[in-house]
């Protein structure tokens, strides 16, 4: 009983002293942002507070009265219903408290997961919430770096190799600058010099998968696996195929096999991670990632925001938020990670901080929808409906249609 008493006390006070801190901020002069509070939504809030302090004192008697008053002066409250059922809740009164919810979400069918109830990540259910959005994909730079070291470690070692890895690094230049046309004319003369040229081969399947034809790069890559069956990269290109087509078990035995035959091949295990979440195995992800991170490449940081990411899905929100910290510190630009990282805050109940990373975020992209939402939802946490109907429209007016229904129910009184 006294762990449920303190729960709930924890729960109105830290939402009290968060909305005192947010009363703060809206008053400080660095926010931009005009901000009023409704006399309404005041007084339904010191009562909400009145009652707070009195279960601190388990006064519960006066703080269900004055709970009933808020209800009585604010029927379509949902929140004090809501905060009443928790507290009818404690006292024992399950029948009572049921009736209270039922009601609260009738009014307002969002309310039991923004204000945690059943349990204190129901607001995951309302976020927006896209982490693969954050993942830092490889670009082809980096990809074309792995063909260069390759030059120094050739699967097929022949008599023409100085004009081979000449020509092979003048195609290199040739994709960079996005030259494509070129890249492939010179790819088909070396092809018809040098036939059995896995590389070159692998390249002409690379070169088509940047052009889209993925059924004419998958035989460019089997090919330069028929040449050279050790060759690693291929290997992993391949794999790459498979599990865009959707061949997700077929694409796991070919990036195994690239593993095995080159086992410090980074992106080799940041593909299988992936691969083992669309296969349902989030730890055998976690593992991969662990491995990237060991060898410090060239996924190193990329390794770190989806690894975060992954633990997000485990529900380890504090492994999360360490992971995703650390790619921030390497890429402070990227607004999908400190929304990604405003979504855990959230979680946690750091709605201030949270509503920071949404700013941050909004700072980075003005026409990020997603994070106007998310902070709209913090705002209505915190009793802000100002701030968040206002964060609610711009995120409307961005195109982001979740907020429409999200609006009617908070911002049409």
């Amino acid at each position: 009983m006294k762990t449920l008493i303190l729960s709930v006390a924890v729960f109105l006070m830290f939402n009290i002293l968060n909305t005192s801190a947010q009363t703060r901020r809206m008053n400080h002069a660095s926010t931009a942002q005009t901000y009023a509070v409704e006399n309404r939504a005041t007084t339904n809030l010191n009562l909400l507070r009145q009652a707070e302090l009195q279960i601190q004192n388990e006064d519960f008697m006066n703080a269900m009265l004055t709970l009933d008053s808020a209800v009585n002066q604010y029927p379509n409250s949902a929140e004090a219903l809501l905060l009443r059922a928790r507290l009818k809740k404690i006292m024992g009164m399950a029948a009572e408290a049921e009736a209270d919810v039922k009601l609260a979400t009738k009014i307002n069918p969002y309310v039991g997961n923004l204000y945690g109830y059943p349990t204190d990540a129901s607001v995951v259910q309302l976020i927006s919430n896209k982490p693969q959005a954050s993942i830092q994909p490889l670009n082809t730079d980096q990809k074309l770096n792995y063909y260069y070291t390759a030059l120094d470690n050739m699967a097929v070692k022949k008599v023409e190799v100085n004009q081979e890895m000449e020509r092979i690094e003048s195609i290199l230049m040739l994709i960079e600058e996005d030259n494509l046309i070129e890249a492939e004319k010179s790819l088909n003369d070396l092809l018809t010099i040098i036939p059995e040229s896995a590389i070159a081969h692998d390249l002409m399947g690379t070169l088509r998968t940047k052009k889209g034809e993925l059924e004419e790069a998958k035989m460019s890559f089997t090919k330069a696996i028929d040449v050279a069956p050790d060759f690693a990269i291929a290997w992993y290109n391949l794999a790459q195929i498979e599990r865009v087509m959707g061949n997700y078990t077929v694409a796991k035995e070919q990036i195994d096999k690239a593993i095995s035959l080159q086992s410090d091949l980074s992106k080799a295990y940041f593909e299988r991670a992936l691969l083992s979440k669309k296969l349902g195995d989030a730890e055998a992800a976690l593992v991969d990632y662990e491995k990237v991170i060991e060898l410090n490449g060239d996924n190193y940081i990329q390794a770190f925001v989806n690894r975060g990411l992954t633990k997000k899905m485990l529900g380890d929100y504090n492994g999360a938020i360490m992971d995703i910290e650390k790619a921030i510190e390497e890429f402070p630009y990227n607004a999908e990670l400190y929304k990604n990282r405003g979504n855990l805050n959230l979680i946690f109940g750091l709605k201030l901080k949270a509503i920071d990373d949404y700013t941050r975020a909004l700072e980075l992209d003005r026409d990020f929808a997603e994070a106007y939402y998310n902070r709209a939802i913090a705002h209505l946490q915190l009793f802000d409906r100002v701030s968040a109907c206002f964060d609610l429209e711009k995120s409307i007016e961005l195109g982001y249609e979740r907020a429409i229904e999200m609006q009617a129910y908070f911002c049409s009184e």
